[in-house]
């Protein structure tokens, strides 16, 4: 083999190093301008869910952070989503349903655990009911003694209150409320006086008509 074949073959294998290398680093978690993340599957394309008006899939993704596997989930624009959530999620059969999950700071989904008093299951749905220690949640997601009556919405003149357990209404607070017909969950909020917000602004949150949470519509200054 002649010199000038040598260099010819080593310059190929260096180009074909460098390419997988460029493709190697350009895959994984970056940094976008804004101080949010991406997750990139090669260097142009990255992981996102999808939206149909205000149903909202995410994107999930199973990654393995310092030996330990974690679920991170990606909206409709590939941001990586942390704190609370309310979202849409696939089975494997292709059922979806909606659920309150948390996600830290570093995007990883609660799971099998309690964080600040809310336990959440294996698929990292916030628990509103007994969980298989059989320890009682709110419809806040909090651990409490379980309710003497049933919980449910209390209609008046008023308004909508939700009333926890005999004559104790939900008031000056959150709550993932979910129906057990549908299976849908929705976070509300109670005012002081215990009666549902509705058409306005609870802080950076708007809630609807109908006292639903729209996640993703941001207050115009």
């Amino acid at each position: 083999m002649t010199g000038r074949r040598k260099r010819t073959i080593t310059l190929l294998l260096l180009t074909v190093m460098l390419l997988a290398f460029g493709i190697t680093a350009s895959a994984g978690f970056q940094k976008i301008p804004g101080g949010r993340y991406r997750y990139y599957v090669t260097k142009n394309s990255y992981l996102k869910g999808q939206k149909n008006g205000e149903v909202r899939i995410p994107a999930l993704k199973n990654l393995t952070y310092k030996g330990k596997k974690f679920t991170y989930a990606f909206d409709e624009n590939g941001y990586m989503l942390t704190g609370w959530q309310v979202l849409y999620t696939r089975d494997q059969n292709g059922e979806s349903s909606l659920g309150c999950y948390y996600f830290n700071k570093n995007g990883q989904m609660m799971k099998n655990t309690q964080k600040n008093g809310h336990y959440f299951l294996g698929n990292g749905r916030m628990v509103n009911d007994y969980d298989k220690y059989g320890h009682y949640y709110g419809m806040d997601g909090r651990q409490t003694t379980p309710p003497k009556s049933a919980a449910g919405w209390v209609k008046s003149k008023k308004g909508m209150r939700y009333q926890i357990t005999w004559e104790n209404y939900a008031a000056k607070t959150w709550m993932c409320i979910r129906d057990p017909k549908t299976k849908k969950a929705y976070w509300y909020y109670f005012k002081s006086n215990g009666y549902m917000a509705k058409k306005t602004w609870v802080g950076t949150h708007y809630v609807d008509k109908n006292g639903r949470w729209i996640p993703g519509k941001k207050k115009i200054k």
